[in-house]
């Protein structure tokens, strides 16, 4: 049992510990907080259970209804003051109180202050209690306001059950104000999210927030840093009376009809309101204080009722997902598919105009841009046939098909389109627009640098436009403004990178056939190899980053020692109180990298930004294995360095110099592209994470207007569908109704059993199965496509998620799918087994460039392998031999 807490550890403590006036309290432990501890909700339990009236009460306040809510409440409040604190208690509140200070006593439910619930006004609090006997005797007074008639009509009247009420109560020490009052950071009135609305009197807050007292009342705009200022003529204030508790003061004549605050604390004031509002996500309503130069912070909770503003603004299809499963991993909610769907359409309708051809030619093929992808049973899905009959616009069909499908990891056969071969007449009419397309193609590979380096520039000027902590003041319509302006200013802007994907496939494509030509032994896996340890990549730079914290951690012993013994939240606590520049380099990375985690380009997924745990474990196993950055560069470079020297130096040897420097000039350009592809990915990723806050920030906005149930229900919805919602063309308004058939259907979906490949007839949702449509291998065949060469011998861990961190050292992971969330994971195991994937997933690039053995896209496997199994895996050869 804890019967009291002190602010210094309330935040190990969870609310229904302290409740929610003191759990408010203990997340602003950073701003100027009055020293405080609190009674727990298991010293009001041990209250009753020491007068024997714990039974007896819980059964009555369970038997109270709106009917004989009044009768229940007095017999409740009679048996509270015939309950005894225990001697421990009683101890405790004496050594922790100061006999000559005032404290405040205040109740603080742990139903209070919620996202739906604030109960303001209706439990009480007690000012400038002086000596024990006064602190205890309004401790009991609490007590009883939480069952007060009024509190337990309320309770009936919001639906909060009513037969586990507890409470516990704050003793805090005593500010006397010369002035005091209260902040919306959210205007109330009309719910405008960039107004504040403060009022204000000399004294205490206790005027201002009984209504007793008239307020001066300022209103202002984070827009532009205007106020309006309403200055009243004031009456009389609330001060400390004579012994303990309040009375009323007049004022001074000059107080009367003078700004209660002046223009630098109401600046103050608002800057450190919006940044408790941007820490609780929240609008939220603040008691302040100011004695002297000192402001001080004595409450906050979240603004439970705020209004919208008015000014919120039949042929067979093959599907295949072993590549874009790394970008959207198992089922995917709504909004996130129609964002994706969005964006590839904008994508390739760029591509096309870039690429030379006329508009009325681009126009006849919107229908396909729109059909890249495809949802089924919640899982995104290339569609195969849209993909291929764009490849037709290009020439050298032929080439180009063999490219993508090895991009794409299509290991299956796909034959609705073959080889085509043109007649002379044909190859005529099709001059005009192959001349265009080839000269495109070259022009754009000729200043490849060039317009990557543009794109990136232009990306990071208008990324620093979006300032994700003032999301949460913007009214609805600026939010859909944000999505306006990353559609027309990012995502329609996507050229570079097309250009480059076309970059990679030609390149990486030459030197795959090239090294076939040579008759070189696994060109796949000698082409990989060739193409890791490559300076600057993004994929590899959020694991060297953290290994870099992990070396300056290591340099702390007593730090290191702490984080080998402790979980996540209790190194993320202790570096954040303990050591700041630890702290520091954390909250840079989070900036950096916050948005690259598993699913990362689906909105739904947790970010670094919102729960950073994955980040800490990874501390903890990094110095439990003893890595450092400079092995993990050495690494990279050893295996790009042992390629070449085998593969230059059989070229070299068989075919001469000339055919070397050719080659190589093929590995650089793929190597360059290669590289430019992973950080313009990054950018992507960026671009998702950028839109994933300010999604989430127009759900907490849906849930506070009461349109959803939950913040997160706003990704059951489409792009579409909000956009009707702004402009009035839905066909269906009732959005929780709508967001609940998803959700069951989502339940649905993540029981399915689909294929990674499969073909369909007719309607797509009728009559088709999602199975594979060809003769599986045998269960005895275990073989996918080897990435790294090296024969490993060790036992299965299966996986799902990375954050199951601890439990991969020294084994071989296996696991469905893998995005660039995973990689922190792939310095502690020694093989990698990835169901689905490609030679160039991420998986692979970032396995190869830390020497793991690895196979991927090795069907069925996650079916046949269970955690504990021993096998054998050749990464050289792709087989694995259960032992």
């Amino acid at each position: 049992m804890s019967y009291i807490v002190n602010n210094s550890d309330s935040n190990k403590i969870t609310r229904n510990h302290i409740g929610g006036k003191a759990y408010h309290l203990s997340l602003l432990a950073k701003y100027n907080v009055p020293n405080w501890f609190a009674l727990t909700t298991d010293a009001f339990s041990d209250y009753l259970e020491q007068a024997n009236l714990k039974t007896a009460f819980y059964k009555l306040l369970a038997n109270t209804n709106a009917t004989n809510s009044k009768e229940n409440s007095a017999t409740l409040q009679e048996l509270i003051l015939k309950g005894e604190f225990r001697n421990t208690i009683k101890e405790n509140i004496l050594n922790a109180i100061d006999q000559n200070k005032f404290y405040a006593v205040r109740s603080s439910a742990v139903d209070e202050d919620g996202s739906s619930n604030s109960f303001a006004g209706i439990l009480e609090s007690y000012l400038f209690q002086k000596g024990y006997d006064h602190i205890i005797s309004s401790v009991v007074k609490c007590y009883q306001s939480c069952f007060s008639d009024r509190a337990i009509l309320y309770r009936i009247e919001k639906g909060v059950p009513l037969d586990s009420i507890s409470i516990a109560v704050i003793i805090q020490e005593m500010v006397d104000a010369d002035k005091a009052g209260v902040i919306f950071t959210a205007n109330p009135t009309n719910g405008l999210r960039h107004e504040f609305m403060i009022s204000s009197t000399f004294g205490l807050g206790e005027g201002v927030v009984s209504g007793e007292c008239v307020c001066d009342e300022y209103l202002y705009n984070i827009k532009n840093n205007q106020i309006i200022k309403t200055i009243n003529e004031k009456d009389f204030m609330i001060t400390m009376a004579s012994e303990n508790g309040t009375e009323k003061q007049g004022l001074t004549q000059d107080q009367v009809n003078t700004s209660a605050l002046s223009e630098g604390e109401l600046h103050k004031l608002v800057e450190i309101s919006k940044a408790i509002a941007v820490e609780m996500k929240f609008p939220q309503d603040i008691e302040f204080a100011i004695a002297g130069e000192e402001i001080y912070i004595l409450q906050t909770r979240n603004i439970t009722s705020l209004i919208a503003p008015q000014s919120c603004e039949t042929q067979n299809i093959v599907f295949d997902n072993s590549n874009i499963q790394e970008s959207f991993c198992g089922v995917t909610t709504p909004l996130t598919f129609s964002y994706a769907n969005e964006a590839y359409f904008r994508v390739y309708h760029q591509m096309l105009s870039i690429m030379g051809l006329r508009e009325s030619t681009i126009k006849q093929h919107e229908k396909r841009h729109w059909n890249m992808i495809s949802f089924i049973k919640g899982n995104v899905f290339y569609n195969i046939n849209s993909w291929y009959e764009g490849l037709l616009l290009f020439p050298s069909v032929e080439s180009n098909k063999d490219s993508m499908e090895k991009m794409m990891g299509l290991e299956d056969p796909v034959d609705f389109i073959t080889d085509k071969k043109l007649s002379f007449k044909e190859k005529i009419d099709l001059f005009p627009t192959m001349y265009r397309c080839y000269w495109n193609l070259i022009k754009y590979f000729l200043k490849i640098d060039r317009i990557v380096d543009q794109f990136c520039t232009d990306f990071d000027h208008e990324y620093k436009y979006f300032n994700r902590k003032n999301f949460s003041f913007l009214d609805m319509g600026d939010l859909f403004k944000h999505t306006d302006r990353i559609i027309e200013n990012i995502t329609s802007k996507w050229q570079a990178p097309i250009i480059n994907d076309f970059f990679v496939m030609t390149f990486h494509g030459k030197s795959l056939r090239m090294l076939q030509q040579l008759k070189i032994k696994n060109p796949e896996l000698q082409l990989s190899n060739l193409l890791s340890g490559e300076e600057g990549i993004q994929s590899t730079e959020p694991t060297k980053a953290l290994l870099k914290i992990t070396d300056a951690i290591r340099k702390i012993p007593e730090l290191s020692e702490f984080i080998l013994v402790s979980t996540a939240s209790e190194i993320r606590h202790k570096i954040e109180g303990l050591y700041p520049s630890i702290f520091k380099l954390c909250q840079e990375y989070i900036e950096l990298y916050g948005d690259r985690v598993i699913g990362e380009l689906k909105l739904e997924s947790i970010s670094l930004r919102e729960d950073p745990s994955f980040m800490y474990s990874c501390f903890k196993s990094y110095l439990d294995r003893g890595m450092s950055y400079n092995d993990y560069i050495q690494n990279e470079q050893e295996l790009r360095l042992s390629a070449e020297k085998e593969v230059y130096g059989y070229i070299q040897s068989n075919f001469g110099s000339s055919k070397l420097r050719k080659f190589k000039k093929l590995i650089i350009n793929t190597r360059k592209g290669v590289k430019y592809r992973e950080n313009m990915r990054l950018l992507r990723t960026r671009v998702f994470g950028l839109s994933r806050d300010i999604y989430l920030e127009m759900g907490r906005q849906f849930e506070t207007y009461e349109q959803l149930e939950h913040h997160r229900d706003i990704f059951f919805l489409t792009l579409d569908e909000l956009e009707r919602y702004r402009m009035g063309r839905s066909v269906q308004t009732n959005l929780k109704a709508l967001v609940k058939i998803r959700k069951e259907e989502m339940v649905e979906n993540e029981k399915s059993m689909i294929s990674n490949h499969f073909h369909t007839a007719g309607p797509v949702y009728l009559g088709n199965t999602f199975q594979y449509p060809y003769t599986k291998k045998s269960s005895g065949d275990l073989s996918g496509l080897g990435c790294y060469p090296g024969i490993v011998t060790g036992e299965i861990v299966k996986m799902t998620r990375p954050d199951e961190i601890e439990n991969v050292k020294d084994k071989i992971l296996c696991t469905m799918r893998t995005d660039p969330g995973w990689a922190p994971v792939f310095p502690m195991i020694k093989g990698l087994i990835v169901e689905r994937g490609s030679m160039l997933s991420h998986s692979a690039v970032i396995a190869r460039e830390l020497r793991i053995p690895t196979i991927v896209n090795v069907p069925g496997i996650t079916e046949k392998l269970n955690t504990g199994d021993s096998v054998e895996l050749d990464g050289g050869e792709g087989s694995i031999t259960i032992l």
